[in-house]
């Protein structure tokens, strides 16, 4: 809940902030109710339930910063954008795109790059190599929207090489850069935005293993 809310808000905070008479934004609850009440006409779901965590600092910024964590590989999946790669295809996350505010929110004049450890990206692309795994290596978008209803959004990204598309892999990058930290993202291809395929979920229990055990192998040559 409070991702879409942070969301909803820096989606909009730029633009046109919405106040009550008394100066208090209420762009954020306008637009997270907004994006819950699309979400919910789109896929008509018998219940729905948003969960809220404590609040505080995100599990990125506290596994960096309180837990003595020097490098973090995180692996997910992801939609594909490119003709080339197919379902269960590993991407190796050299740098994140986003369609976020969130260089924004940290007081940048301008938008910032952001881009996995070179280490990490090298390392993870000599053991997929070796495992004759079929990767891909190049920058992945980070959306803040998982219901776009702008169906013809994505082509522009993939114009530009985009690979693919998750939700975490740039913020997962920023808070690296900024407590100078190592962090790569790995994700697997679970569906795809050029072929119209998509993983079933019992295909997901089995199609993640190539990545995870390349996270690993990786992991192990900087866990000294």
């Amino acid at each position: 809940g409070y991702s879409m809310v942070f969301r909803a808000y820096y989606a909009t905070a730029y633009t046109n902030v919405m106040r009550t008479s008394n100066g208090t934004a209420t762009n954020a609850i306008f637009a997270f109710s907004n994006m819950l009440t699309k979400a919910i006409d789109l896929v008509n779901p018998k219940y729905v339930l948003v969960a809220f965590d404590k609040g505080k600092k995100n599990f990125r910024h506290e596994l960096f910063a309180e837990y003595g964590v020097e490098t973090i590989i995180r692996v997910g999946t992801c939609g594909a954008y490119q003709p080339n790669i197919d379902l269960r295809d590993v991407l190796i996350c050299m740098s994140a795109s986003t369609d976020s505010n969130l260089s924004n929110a940290l007081g940048l004049v301008g938008s910032y790059s952001a881009s996995a450890d070179f280490e990490l990206v090298q390392t993870a692309y000599e053991v997929a190599k070796r495992r004759n795994a079929k990767f891909h290596v190049g920058n992945i978008l980070s959306s803040d929207i998982f219901y776009n209803f702008d169906k013809e959004g994505w082509k522009k990204w993939a114009n530009l090489g985009i690979m693919g598309v998750d939700m975490e892999s740039y913020a997962l990058f920023v808070n690296a850069a900024l407590l100078h930290k190592k962090a790569l993202c790995l994700l697997t291809v679970s569906d795809s935005f050029v072929k119209s395929d998509i993983l079933t979920s019992d295909e997901r229990q089995t199609g993640l293993v190539n990545m995870i055990e390349i996270a690993i192998e990786t992991a192990e040559k900087f866990s000294d």
